[in-house]
């Protein structure tokens, strides 16, 4: 669903390269879709085999994504999902039932100074 994809800002879409986006990005997206929130959220894996994706507080992202979501509105949700693509890479959405509404992409999650929600703050 891309009714709230953010086309401004930090975390848009519209850096991705075409490239990036047929070969990387959708591919693993598909990948999801044949998938449970249950199964999402147990996959693990990374550094730590923590769970890859989840859902994260809105006290727990970053000032400057707070900021963004005032900036576009969406203030007033109480968690984003962060959906692990790799290594550092997420994407960040909002839960709508069996939907994740598509906002943010995240090149670099481990950039205390640029990511949504740094590795940290889980």
């Amino acid at each position: 669903m891309l009714g709230i994809l953010d086309k401004g800002g930090n975390w848009s879409f519209s850096g991705i390269s075409d490239r990036e986006w047929w070969d990387s990005i959708l591919p693993k997206l598909r990948g999801f879709e044949s998938m449970t929130w249950a199964e999402i959220m147990n996959a693990v894996g990374g550094k730590s085999r923590g769970t890859n994706s989840h859902p994260v507080k809105y006290k727990n992202l970053s000032k400057n994504a707070q900021k963004r979501l005032k900036k576009i509105g969406l203030n007033d949700v109480s968690e984003l999902f962060s959906l692990r693509l790799s290594g550092t890479i997420r994407i960040y959405g909002i839960r709508d039932g069996r939907a994740l509404k598509l906002l943010w992409y995240d090149r670099d999650h481990d950039d205390l100074n640029k990511a949504v929600c740094p590795s940290s703050r889980r």
